[in-house]
């Protein structure tokens, strides 16, 4: 992969008085930047809980972008656990992908059917969120028909 400057982070500041104008403005800045969009979603995957920022997170989105766009096929991702590994490859890249892509398709697997699940209501209440829909949209049609669907495990 050709090295890339990083890229700049956007992000508005929690309670600031937009108007749809800004809002619109936003959506459309964090649309473009996964790793801008990930700190900025933060506050509603782990409420309360700050955003700790690190090199390797900016990797991360850029590697994931890459998939995005088409120029990497295959990426393996390893990384220690609690490195914020599940919540950007299971719940903000997806989230954020829909931002631009509403009728793109996603299936998620996990060995564990706890951790898939745990993944997918993230990612449900992000998307559901206030935050989210105030941005892309509460009338969009593609987010009436969100459901969740968990495969039964013999393990879990």
């Amino acid at each position: 992969m050709a090295k890339r400057q990083a890229a700049p982070t956007f992000a508005i500041p929690e309670g600031a008085d937009l108007g749809r104008l800004g809002l619109m403005i936003e959506a459309s800045l964090l649309s473009e930047d996964l790793y801008s969009f990930a700190k900025a979603a933060w506050h509603v995957v782990e409420p309360g809980v700050d955003f700790q920022d690190n090199w390797h997170l900016q990797v991360i989105c850029a590697h994931l972008t890459a998939v995005s766009g088409g120029e990497i096929r295959d990426l393996i991702i390893n990384i220690p656990p609690r490195s914020m590994k599940s919540l950007l490859i299971s719940v903000l890249w997806p989230a954020w992908e829909w931002t631009n892509r509403p009728t793109r398709k996603w299936l998620f697997a996990s060995y564990g059917q706890s951790l898939a699940t745990r993944d997918a209501l993230k990612t449900r209440r992000l998307i559901q969120s206030h935050w989210y829909r105030e941005r892309w949209g509460a009338d969009s049609g593609w987010l009436q028909g969100l459901s969740l669907y968990t495969s039964p495990s013999p393990r879990d």
